[in-house]
């Protein structure tokens, strides 16, 4: 991870807009898949198949109260190294809002075609 690419580690102190890091787009020219703000999921937080961790995991009061963990990927501009990576599953509740949490609005783009030179 080259922090130069990507907002993480308290680069800025703050989210910063998505073409803030130009050098850090995707192949194919997605924004900040890692760093600036971690991104929500829609998925539910459950174990990898064919894990052996329990079903219910993370349980407690605050699951049974407002629903299920959501997955959070990419980190954002607090993470560490680690945590910044866009491998690196986190989690929290739906209902909870932070400045470092966020979504990715997408649409359907028209493929770039290049003809042979």
């Amino acid at each position: 991870m080259d922090p130069k690419r990507l907002n993480t580690y308290y680069n800025v102190g703050s989210s910063s807009d998505v073409t803030a890091y130009p050098k850090g787009a995707s192949v194919y020219g997605a924004y900040d898949l890692s760093g600036n703000v971690a991104e929500w999921t829609a998925d539910d937080l459950r174990p990898y198949e064919g894990s052996k961790a329990p079903q219910n995991l993370p349980a407690g009061a605050a699951a049974a109260q407002f629903g299920s963990y959501k997955v959070l990927r990419g980190g954002s501009w607090k993470g560490d190294p680690f945590s910044t990576s866009l491998y690196h599953r986190n989690f929290d509740l739906p209902n909870h809002a932070t400045d470092f949490y966020g979504f990715r609005c997408a649409s359907t783009a028209e493929p770039n075609v290049r003809e042979p030179s």
